[in-house]
């Protein structure tokens, strides 16, 4: 299951929980469940089918209490945060270091900021190198 909702196979869940009758509730060894894991890949498709199939998991935590709509503002899958809030994901819910998933998603959003810039600027830096060493 873990595998399945990690690399967004709804067949195998379908498979798994329909057929093989596996446990949609069954934690890693970390806590995560396999919403978790759909979750924090971005899988909406897998999140959708998982919470039809266990709505009660929305708002299950881990063993560093992470939520599945922190772990896709942390991984900046909107989609994902808003199928997980239209299902009655409780956004307040705080993790082990008292972050919710608006900090998660800022935290996400800056470091998507910083890199993208920062790429920008590596860019700007091998330019005027070229232009200062190559005689542009």
């Amino acid at each position: 299951l873990f595998s399945a909702a990690s690399y967004g196979s709804i067949r195998c869940l379908r498979y798994l929980l329909e057929y093989e009758s596996a446990d949609s509730h069954i934690r890693s060894y970390n806590g995560f469940q396999p919403i978790h894991y759909a979750s924090a890949s971005g899988h909406s498709e897998c999140v959708k089918f998982l919470l039809n199939f266990a709505p009660d998991t929305v708002n299950e935590q881990t063993t560093a209490l992470l939520t599945p709509i922190y772990l896709a503002c942390q991984k900046g899958s909107l989609e994902t945060a808003q199928i997980l809030a239209s299902r009655g994901a409780n956004c307040k819910l705080r993790d082990e270091n008292g972050l919710n998933c608006l900090h998660a998603g800022w935290i996400f959003f800056v470091f998507s900021l910083f890199f993208s810039n920062f790429n920008r600027l590596f860019q700007l830096v091998k330019i005027l190198n070229c232009i200062l060493f190559n005689g542009w």
